[in-house]
């Protein structure tokens, strides 16, 4: 009977013990909403798949405006957003890198997308890019962009 007593008090207290770790290492996540930016090409041709924490120095110097007649270039203002970007190697397949997800735990934004891409070859080769903004307030102080079991985390500029 006494093991039986000593069995129960035992399991009690390593149940006790599991949840109350359970629950300490839960993470807060804060849901962040990106906002697509177009309008603008890479002035970079990387060889291989690149992400930045751009400040508007940066940016100017990665980015050209792509004005098309009757289009209005959008503003970033960067005294109120902060702005990331994914920039890939030049192809001649059709190519979308799409935003699907970001978050703010244990102060980093992570953004999580996916790429896209159409089987059928194109005539032209283009540089596949997104830029997209996020609110400066934003409580993090590194930006870990995750596409799949690739990540690359950068600090906030």
């Amino acid at each position: 009977m006494r093991v039986i007593i000593v069995y129960l008090v035992f399991l009690a207290i390593v149940c006790t013990g599991c949840s109350f770790t359970t629950a300490h290492n839960e993470v807060q996540e804060d849901t962040v909403k990106l906002t697509p930016v177009t309008g603008y090409f890479s002035k970079r041709n990387p060889y291989k798949l690149e992400v930045y924490s751009l400040d508007k120095r940066l940016f100017n110097r990665y980015f050209s405006p792509a004005r098309v007649m009757g289009d209005s270039l959008p503003e970033i203002d960067f005294e109120s957003q902060k702005v990331g970007a994914i920039i890939m190697p030049q192809t001649s397949y059709d190519t979308r890198i799409i935003l699907n997800k970001a978050f703010v735990a244990d102060s980093i934004l992570h953004v999580e997308y996916s790429i896209h891409e159409v089987l059928e070859e194109r005539s032209y080769k283009i540089i596949p890019a997104r830029l997209f903004t996020y609110d400066a307030d934003v409580p993090a102080t590194h930006i870990q962009f995750e596409y799949g079991d690739h990540i690359i985390k950068k600090p906030i500029r």
